[in-house]
């Protein structure tokens, strides 16, 4: 309204003979006015609308922190329980050493026992066998309780698993970073399974191997990482994984005597097979795992 009377201010009003406003110049001068009030209504208008726009900004800024915070919190959790599995497996693997150790320790007492009842005819002979004895009941509680330990750590080991594929599924995937290549769908079984070798070795695996075909007893990729060992079944399918598929690779893991079991492919699983994966630590890496890798292994590529 100010600058409405200011502009009116400067129009000038011409007089008539008998001081009067002339008919022209008022009809022109009510007419500017009614432009300029539309023209204050549309800056009004601009003026909310720019309101409101700065608020849909402050809002997507909120949004978007509070996203990075949340991402940057799974990831540290990852990176700790990633941390524990590693220190689990070490202390499984210092106490295997040790219970061979105890296995050696009981054959070379068991050993002497024999040796002992060859001299059973002289009395000193029969005090000695009770000692052994006694080394031996003392060894095999002590191989007892590292047992129990053993077995303790192995469910520990089991439930930090379990708790890193859970919280890596809760980790959002922008679309963006995702390839949109898709040539490996078209593959054969045994062209996904070479694939999948290729890109677990540009993942850092180690000790990465194709099973031979027939008789691989539901594995198809053997590979090593930070001292855990896989056995990994490759599925280049056209509709998602069934349960079949996580019993498969379970049972081969048991055969092949190795740490984990996983199934890799290009495709998702089922909710039968998730809910059995989930009863018997099965590891599944669906389409966004194997985007994931594919990725990685690119970059390691363009590196090299």
């Amino acid at each position: 309204m100010k600058i409405l009377s200011k502009i009116k201010s400067a129009i000038p009003v011409k007089k008539s003979d008998n001081n009067q406003e002339s008919p022209v110049l008022d009809s022109a001068h009510n007419g500017c006015n009614g432009e300029l009030n539309e023209v204050i209504s549309l800056l009004q208008i601009a003026k909310n609308e720019n309101h409101e726009l700065r608020n849909c900004l402050s809002y997507a800024e909120t949004v978007n922190a509070e996203f990075c915070i949340t991402l940057e919190k799974h990831i540290a959790t990852i990176n700790t329980l990633t941390d524990n599995l590693k220190k689990s497996n070490d202390i499984i693997c210092m106490n295997k050493i040790t219970i061979s150790s105890m296995e050696e320790k009981i054959s070379a007492l068991t050993d002497e026992i024999k040796e002992a009842h060859i001299e059973l005819e002289k009395e000193s002979a029969f005090v000695r066998i009770h000692k052994l004895n006694e080394k031996i009941i003392d060894s095999e509680s002590k191989l007892r309780e590292i047992t129990e330990h053993i077995e303790l750590k192995e469910i520990e080991l089991s439930s930090l698993k379990s708790e890193i594929n859970r919280i890596e599924t809760w980790i959002p995937r922008p679309v963006n970073n995702v390839a949109c290549s898709r040539n490996y769908d078209s593959m054969s079984g045994d062209e996904f399974e070479r694939y999948c070798v290729g890109l677990l070795e540009r993942n850092g695996y180690v000790n990465v191997e194709k099973t031979q075909a027939g008789g691989d007893k539901g594995v198809d990729v053997f590979a090593e990482k930070d001292g855990v060992s896989f056995a990994i079944q490759c599925k280049c399918y056209s509709s998602n994984i069934g349960i079949s598929a996580i019993q498969e690779v379970y049972s081969g893991k048991d055969y092949y005597k190795k740490h984990i079991a996983a199934v890799l492919t290009n495709r998702e699983f089922t909710k039968p097979a998730i809910e059995k994966a989930e009863q018997l630590n099965v590891i599944l890496w669906g389409k966004n795992r194997l985007e994931n890798l594919k990725k990685i292994a690119e970059m390691n590529g363009e590196q090299s």
